[in-house]
């Protein structure tokens, strides 16, 4: 195009704009979103507000591309070029900075403005789509803004009858342009009717749930859930309804071809001043990508839980060692007796028992081995209902040989009938053992007869099961208080790190918590405290776990 007709263009485009009527400027002034229009070379003829708190008077007649990052400037005028090309619209995403001057990221959508079939200028809608939670409630006073328009208008209505075509006029021309919007959005948009059924859908949300809107109308939505979620989201969203509540929730949809897409559904219930719910507006984010990135992420923990381990096992080897030398020791010594008394034919009574022995020893080693291979295990989790009690009398027997190595005067303080707790058997036992496990090492350097660890279970005042870990060695330093539960932290001169942060994590995933106290007469306690075991929560929880 020549120079005499971008003139023309960005003429076209400027009295475009000023011809454009009040609701239209109203409209862009309160839309949640990001708008800026250009001329053909990306030009700025007009911002709205919410644009980083710029009007045009400040930017009127700079290049768009001029507020991004100069490494990011290409994307902007890549995608120019795709419009002026194609003359369709086309979307990307780059990085900026929020209102606060905080990192963001935003998903615009750039499309061609036209006049006469030629495109005069662009229009960018650009969406905060890091700050998704503050856009909702901008949208919710900006629904609330319209509701309070629409009762004034409706008072007017009553009062000058000969201005009612005109406003509902008005009304429907605002309507298209919101559908415009609504169209354009990356999300998806939908209303729900007072009782639960959806009265509308964008084209979002049809490809989300991989079903035109037709399918989706009334009740026919549920078809399209995924069969593990759908009685789970039915009766949470039944209940949102009955109780005029917001709603939010993850679950799947799968589409006809088998395929799956994970969404994270919003709503928020429409009442009148008499508290009367007239429906729900909700809208659909597609999070498949980020449950594939937490799936990998719980993989990687699961992979490093179980290095830990057998790091664990490691620094305890010498125990181990001690401990299986004694009984092999002894089966060496009484078979070989046995050999003796074999090759002078002088078979006794004492040969039986001895053999007897023998047994007794190998069924010792044996149940040493078999507790390492337990723990060393690597799989799905298994939550399942347990005895807290039972999860401390197996980590006792794997830190038996270390106790007896170092001499470590051991004191169980268990509380008999405690309620079940719902848990991985080998992961609170990794937890416990991984705090027990340094409390035994702090006090390898106290003479023998100061050594001790008690552990203690118990039904806490909050109806919480409390495990409590205490030893008498020399604490916590107070300059590493702050740092003791960060991942590759260490007080130790070959320590991973990993202990602390690896026991954190596990009590948090199963919905508890780990504080520990430093005791003035000497000695650091950690205090462990799980959820107890209620059938239908945890069954629920089971099923996100595996998700």
């Amino acid at each position: 195009m020549d120079a005499v007709s971008e003139k023309q263009s960005s003429n076209n485009l400027t009295n475009l704009l000023k011809n454009t009527d009040a609701n239209w400027q109203m409209l862009m002034a309160n839309v949640p979103n990001y708008i800026v229009i250009t001329d053909r070379n990306g030009v700025i003829q007009f911002i709205n507000y919410t644009v980083a708190g710029l009007d045009n008077e400040t930017v009127y007649g700079t290049f768009i591309y001029d507020f991004a990052p100069e490494e990011q400037q290409y994307i902007i005028t890549d995608a120019i070029e795709r419009v002026l090309t194609t003359g369709n619209s086309t979307t990307y995403e780059i990085e900026g900075v929020g209102d606060q001057l905080q990192a963001a990221w935003y998903f615009v959508n750039v499309g061609p403005i036209k006049e006469d079939e030629k495109i005069v200028g662009l229009i960018f809608i650009a969406t905060d789509v890091s700050e998704r939670k503050h856009a909702q409630q901008l949208l919710e006073t900006r629904v609330a803004q319209r509701t309070e328009e629409l009762k004034q208008k409706n008072q007017e209505l009553n009062q000058e009858i000969t201005v009612r075509k005109q406003i509902e006029n008005a009304l429907r021309e605002n309507e298209r342009r919101y559908r415009t919007l609504a169209a354009m959005s990356p999300v998806g948009i939908f209303l729900n009717s007072a009782n639960g059924e959806c009265i509308y859908a964008n084209e979002r949300c049809e490809q989300l749930c991989g079903v035109p809107f037709e399918k989706l109308k009334s009740f026919e939505w549920v078809k399209f859930l995924h069969p593990d979620d759908r009685n789970q989201v039915l009766i949470s969203w039944r209940e949102a309804v009955n109780n005029k509540m917001p709603y939010k929730a993850e679950y799947r949809y799968l589409h006809p071809d088998n395929t799956v897409c994970w969404v994270l559904c919003e709503t928020t219930p429409e009442l009148d001043e008499h508290n009367n719910l007239h429906g729900h507006v909700g809208t659909l984010t597609d999070i498949t990508k980020l449950r594939q990135i937490q799936a990998q992420v719980q993989q990687h923990q699961q992979e490093l839980a179980h290095f830990s381990r057998i790091t664990t096992i490691a620094e305890m080897a010498s125990g181990f060692a001690h401990e299986l030398n004694q009984p092999l020791t002894a089966i060496v010594h009484y078979v070989g007796g046995c050999l003796t008394r074999l090759k002078t034919s002088n078979i006794t009574d004492d040969i039986i028992t001895t053999m007897q022995q023998v047994a007794v020893l190998a069924e010792r080693a044996g149940e040493i081995i078999h507790r390492l291979k337990n723990f060393l295990r690597n799989g799905d989790t298994q939550m399942q209902p347990m005895q807290v009690n039972t999860i401390i009398e197996e980590t006792v027997a794997l830190l038996e040989p270390e106790i007896i190595k170092l001499q470590i005067n051991l004191s169980l303080k268990l509380t008999d009938n405690l309620p079940l707790v719902f848990v991985d058997r080998i992961h609170i036992i990794q937890a416990i053992l991984n705090i027990a496990h340094n409390a035994i090492e702090t006090m390898s350097t106290l003479p023998t007869k100061q050594r001790s660890l008690i552990i203690k279970t118990q039904l806490n005042p909050n109806n919480k099961i409390a495990i409590s870990i205490r030893d008498n060695g020399p604490g916590i330093a107070a300059n590493v208080i702050d740092k003791i539960f960060n991942p590759f932290f260490s007080t130790k001169e070959n320590g991973m790190g990993m202990g602390l942060s690896i026991s954190r994590r596990i009590i948090e995933t199963h919905k508890g918590n780990i504080v520990f106290t430093n005791h003035s007469q000497n000695g650091c306690e950690f205090m462990l405290t799980l959820p107890i075991y209620r059938e239908e929560n945890d069954e629920h929880q089971i099923n996100n776990l595996h998700h």
